[in-house]
């Protein structure tokens, strides 16, 4: 069972070796790169995607000596670990993220919060279903953080994500200035630490803090794959910009699961380009994006 509790990187380092140069795949082949990741994963390849693919697996096929994408196509189907396939997988993932991205979810994240607080609630679960490369993760956490301040809520954060690399980013918790612009600097000083870069520079990254770390969870989930091992129910879930790879089966499988692991009464926060139109559910639209399960009568 995935549980909140701390949950280390277990991959290792890569290979660095020179990538094979081919711009794109012929149809066939890449039809099958698809079908493959449609059925590991549930995420949908548009056609047209040719040279996308072909770009992201050329890393892989360099750091494990092959020339040709059949034969890395066939080391695939043969791999009776599973390994290589987290590492296919991972080259596809898209993790674009920031902190306190859509910042009004976490407006309502803090609403939420402070009305649980207000009845007398002393504990509060809290899943990111596809946390990236952790920014959103800590950005709940420092929400919950402030919002329970003062009291003896006990506030857990679990993050999840398919992509390996993005987990070992995330649970690193080392950030650049830059990517820590949309956090106040009160925020900045209380929950982040400078820390020298590895190259000599000068210029600052910041680390998170051990007093936000103790609160999340990280651990890799594939969201294609219910039900899923994880104890439950959560007050809030964000499952944001994910559904939109997926087709309308996969779909409606996740949100199943996503309305099960949620506590009645609780949230769930989805992405602005996303829409349940033409999924089954008995969730109610709170605002955009935002939506909550009946309470049991």
């Amino acid at each position: 069972m995935i549980e909140l509790d701390r949950t280390r990187a277990r991959t290792s380092a890569e290979r660095g070796s020179r990538e094979p140069q081919f711009s794109s795949l012929p149809p066939s082949l890449f039809r099958a790169f698809r079908d493959l990741a449609a059925a590991r994963s549930g995420i949908q390849i548009r056609d047209g995607k040719e040279t996308l693919v072909a770009t992201r697996i050329a890393g892989r096929m360099g750091e494990l000596g092959l020339d040709e994408p059949a034969a890395y196509l066939a080391r695939l189907r043969e791999d009776p670990s599973g390994v290589e396939m987290i590492r296919f997988l991972d080259a596809l993932c898209t993790t674009f993220t920031g902190f306190y991205r859509d910042a009004e979810h976490f407006t309502l994240l803090a609403s939420e919060a402070a009305r649980r607080l207000s009845r007398g609630q002393q504990r509060m679960r809290v899943w990111c279903a596809a946390t990236a490369s952790g920014e959103e993760a800590y950005s709940t956490a420092m929400v919950l953080s402030e919002a329970v301040a003062n009291t003896e809520v006990d506030y857990r954060v679990l993050a999840t994500d398919l992509s390996t690399s993005a987990l070992r980013t995330a649970i690193q918790g080392r950030y650049s200035q830059q990517q820590l612009t949309p956090v106040s600097e009160r925020l900045r000083a209380k929950y982040f630490i400078p820390v020298p870069t590895d190259d000599g520079t000068s210029s600052t990254r910041f680390e998170v803090s051990q007093r936000l770390r103790e609160r999340v969870s990280f651990a890799r989930l594939n969201l294609a794959a219910p039900p899923f091992p994880i104890m439950a129910p959560f007050d809030v879930i964000l499952c944001r910009n994910v559904m939109i790879y997926f087709d309308p089966q996969v779909r409606q499988r996740l949100l199943d699961e996503l309305t099960r692991l949620l506590r009645p009464g609780g949230l769930l926060l989805v992405g602005h380009a996303e829409t349940l139109s033409g999924l089954q559910h008995q969730l109610t639209p709170v605002q955009p994006s935002a939506l909550r399960k009946p309470r049991v009568a």
